[in-house]
Parts: C-alpha cells; structure tokens; sequence
C-alpha cells in the first residue's frame, strides 16, 4: 500500500506513469485490466492517482513472479540439457 495523496490524473499523466499509449490503456479497460477512471463531467475522464499506484504496485508484482518463474524453468531446462549430454 502506499501514502499518496489523492489527485485526479488526465490520460496523458497516466501514459506518462504507466509507459502505456492511450490506445493500450483503453484497451486494458475494455479487458477489465485497467481502472476505469471517472468521468467527472460529460466529456472529461480521469483517473485517481491512488488507483493507478495500486495498478503499478500490482502489475510489478506480479511481473516479477512471472520473471521469477521462467528463471526457474529455464535453469531447469539448462540442467537437464546438461545432464542429457553427459
């Protein structure tokens, strides 16, 4: 969890903190990957800061089991190679 204080973000400084375009973000959205965000009036959407350190938090987390897990998978598969040629 984090302490940050809460701001709405436009969809520039979301791009901007998840190195994500606008087109991929709406398309984790539409997956049901992506905090929606609030329309906070009829043509403008935004999304809360907290939500998207909570997206970042998660995303690297699970990033790094997933990192973590081919590691694995490939030693493994390096020793048996190794084991087959001797």
């Amino acid at each position: 969890m984090h302490d940050l204080p809460f701001t709405y973000l436009k969809m520039q400084a979301v791009c901007n903190a998840t190195g994500h375009s606008k087109t991929k973000i709406y398309d984790l959205i539409s997956r049901g990957e992506f905090p929606e965000g609030d329309m906070i009036s009829k043509q403008s959407h935004r999304w809360k800061s907290t939500d998207i350190a909570d997206w970042l938090e998660k995303t690297s987390a699970a990033a790094e089991r997933n990192r973590a897990a081919l590691q694995a998978t490939l030693r493994s598969r390096a020793s048996l190679a190794a084991e087959a040629k001797r």
